[in-house]
């Protein structure tokens, strides 16, 4: 007979076998058993065993309640007072299987107070005990508290984090608009351009100043942070070909201003690259690849068949619409968009202070000066060029020689934040002034020559000359006569081993570079009129000051005469 060996203790179901649920019991019963446990091991462990031999014998073996509370009562006493001496072993019985309980014992204790933990010290009616670690408190709802651990005490104070809330009221809706609908309000701008332009020039020939003009169009690209035209003839045609091959584009957003006008954020170069291409302004690069085997290379939108035009003017953008936004979540918008192009170094910080961007685009670029003088060409224009230059003259005008820090982008992107912060642009005071030395500056540069222009208001020069002219003012030096200075100084004098030549090369942004610029031309301005003063007349003062400067930047004026800047 095989031997068990399955191992089956008192009260422990086989291994296999569900042990049945334990009947759950009453408040009433679970008493009764711990009073009844009680008096058994008094009982078992015989009382009178362990009481000394002059004790008088009790009648039997039980204690009564009242002796068992008093020997409870006193073991407590002689623990608490760190007496010396042997507790007895009933002592201990009675004391581990009858706790106290504030002033009571387990005899005292109501049902519902047994049942609510009371025998295990629980308290659920004094508000102000502490609990001890994982110790537990039964509320009146049915919860229980836990006792902390001190040693996370230091995380009591904390203060409370506040949940996540959006604050902002930035509302966003899209929808979808074929590139027909976009450019037949496309073409309705354009003939309220075109009336305007004609109703001016109409003006102007009858003498009459020019009507001003209220911009009612509806596709609006003018916002001060939207970069000019940057894309190259590939890129261009490029989207074309992805319009016909069917390719998903990225939506375009668009701030609603409840003016009736769509005001563009981003999606601008992507846009006038579509109506300009369907108004047939230009053709496609050489370079486009086919699409579809069909060739499009070098095509205008006339030339494309018939299908293909209907694809481009049927195909959807969805335009996301913004409103509620403050131009500070605006710009900083626009910056986000245009991260994955990074913008360059001023168009990021005329995206920082639209206000101020606009201002100088009204204000200050449309001045003859910058706007005809300097001939800058219509990729410099792009590339803003000319609000670059007016940042820098600003900043040199503000700052002075003492503290400007240098001319680079990092300088006047500075000069910019600090503005911002302030809630400032420039002032009236700085608007007049720059307004009034570039008036005095193009009267100076009237009559050069165009190789004149490009040697002498180069980019490098112009913050220097703008400086240099507040003196010429001052001393009521004649426009033209300036002009005749910077001449000498820029051009039939100049030497690039002189050291405003030097200061002019790589790094001629940094502060050394730039002082040496300022001192240099300052204390050739100064030379100049002292040459001017003490001629016989302005002409000898002029060659005088001429054949100096030659002399001293060791320029051969012979060979020289021609413009070209040579050294000896």
């Amino acid at each position: 007979m095989a031997k068990n060996t399955t191992k089956n203790t008192e009260g422990q179901a086989p291994k296999g076998v569900r042990k049945p649920p334990a009947t759950r019991k009453t408040a009433a019963q679970k008493k009764a058993e711990a009073e009844a446990k009680l008096k058994q091991q008094q009982l078992e462990t015989g009382e009178g065993d362990n009481t000394p031999t002059d004790t008088p014998e009790q009648p039997n073996n039980e204690p009564t309640g009242e002796t068992a509370e008093k020997e409870v009562t006193a073991g407590a006493s002689e623990s608490s007072a760190g007496q010396e001496g042997k507790t007895t072993e009933t002592d201990k019985i009675k004391s581990d299987a009858n706790p106290p309980v504030g002033n009571s014992t387990i005899e005292d204790l109501s049902d519902d107070e047994f049942d609510k933990g009371k025998r295990d010290g629980v308290s659920d009616d004094v508000e102000d005990q502490e609990l001890m670690e994982g110790q537990m408190k039964l509320e009146d709802d049915g919860s229980t508290k836990i006792g902390d651990n001190p040693m996370l005490t230091d995380t009591k104070d904390k203060e409370e984090v506040q949940p996540f809330v959006r604050k902002t009221k930035i509302e966003k809706t899209s929808s979808n608009v074929s590139i027909k609908s976009l450019f037949k309000e496309w073409k309705k701008d354009q003939a309220l351009r075109a009336k305007y332009r004609q109703e001016a020039e109409e003006a102007i020939k009858s003498g009459l100043p020019a009507p001003e003009f209220e911009d009612e169009t509806t596709l609006r690209f003018d916002l001060a942070i939207q970069r000019n035209e940057t894309w190259t003839d590939y890129q261009k045609s490029d989207l074309i070909h992805t319009v016909l091959y069917g390719y998903y584009l990225q939506p375009v957003l668009v701030e609603d201003s409840n003016d009736g006008k769509k005001w563009f954020i981003d999606g601008k170069q992507r846009l006038t690259t579509l109506m300009t291409f369907i108004e047939g302004q230009w053709a496609l690069s050489k370079k486009t690849k086919p699409v579809y085997g069909y060739k499009i290379a070098g095509f205008k939108f006339n030339d494309l068949p018939s299908e293909m035009q209907d694809e481009i003017m049927d195909e959807t953008i969805t335009l996301v619409r913004i409103k509620n936004m403050t131009v500070a979540e605006r710009d900083e918008m626009f910056v986000k968009q245009n991260s994955g192009t990074p913008l360059s170094k001023i168009e990021l910080i005329r995206a920082m202070h639209s206000e101020l961007s606009e201002q100088i685009d009204i204000e200050l670029s449309s001045l003859k000066f910058f706007k005809e003088d300097l001939e800058l060409t219509k990729k410099a224009k792009d590339k803003f060029i000319d609000v670059e230059l007016i940042l820098q003259i600003a900043m040199l005008i503000e700052e002075g020689k003492d503290r400007i820090k240098g001319l680079g982008a990092d300088n006047y992107k500075e000069y910019v934040l600090r503005l911002k912060e302030t809630e400032q642009i420039f002032s009236d005071e700085m608007i007049e002034k720059i307004s009034n030395i570039s008036n005095y500056l193009t009267l100076a540069f009237e009559d050069y020559e165009m190789d004149e222009v490009k040697k002498a208001l180069k980019k490098v020069n112009v913050p220097i000359i703008f400086w240099t002219a507040i003196t010429a003012m001052d001393d009521n030096l004649q426009p033209k006569l300036f002009g005749d200075f910077i001449r000498s100084f820029l051009i039939s004098g100049y030497s690039v081993e002189s050291a405003y030549g030097k200061s002019s090369q790589a790094g001629s942004s940094k502060k050394e570079n730039v002082l040496i610029r300022l001192d240099e031309m300052s204390a050739a301005l100064s030379q100049f009129i002292d040459m001017i003063r003490n001629a016989s007349s302005i002409e000898e003062g002029v060659e005088q000051f001429n054949k100096h400067l030659a002399d001293v930047n060791g320029v051969d004026r012979e060979e020289g005469e021609d413009g070209e800047r040579e050294s000896a």
